[in-house]
């Protein structure tokens, strides 16, 4: 038996998304979404098991360059760092259009206790302090990172973390 080499290439234009096969001329996939986020394509080899992405553009740019040369992060991340005050640190990666970033503080409950960001920010690394005053047990963060106020969801990471009580200075 041989080893099979296959082709996959996407493009996508506004909401529409195609998908290519084998260096198909006719797409395999040619979808339209209400909820457009970017324009961008890439191509993906598969080889004997292995999967490698190539020129990936978003936007007309290659988001390897783009990110290298701006020494911005490749990929959404947060962090809870549980210490007084408490630190959450959360990075967002390049894209054609600075995404809606909302960054909130759950209790055990499900109930909102703070939001800390709710804005629009570009791409980087990001530091924000949650004091925890008068706040003790297990908290949950949530990351959302969005288009629009109300368009598709980039991205949603939450993490639990602890507040311990402060103690006052003797």
């Amino acid at each position: 038996v041989g080893v099979a080499t296959y082709h996959l290439k996407v493009e996508t234009s506004g909401s529409t998304i195609i998908v290519y096969f084998n260096n198909g001329t006719l797409p395999v996939i040619n979808y339209t979404d209400a909820n457009p986020i970017l324009s961008g394509r890439f191509g993906l080899n598969v080889f004997n098991g292995t999967a490698v992405f190539q020129d990936v553009y978003v936007n007309g740019r290659p988001v390897k360059s783009m990110a290298a040369e701006a020494g911005k992060p490749l990929r959404f991340a947060l962090d809870v760092i549980t210490a007084a005050p408490v630190r959450i640190r959360y990075s967002v990666p390049p894209y054609g259009v600075s995404p809606v970033i909302s960054l909130e503080i759950f209790d055990m409950h499900g109930r909102l206790v703070r939001t800390l960001v709710n804005r629009r920010v570009s791409s980087g690394l990001y530091t924000v302090n949650f004091d925890g005053r008068g706040a003790t047990g297990k908290y949950f963060c949530r990351l959302q990172a969005r288009s629009g106020r109300n368009a598709a969801l980039l991205f949603e990471k939450v993490e639990a973390f602890a507040c311990i009580p402060h103690k006052a200075a003797k």
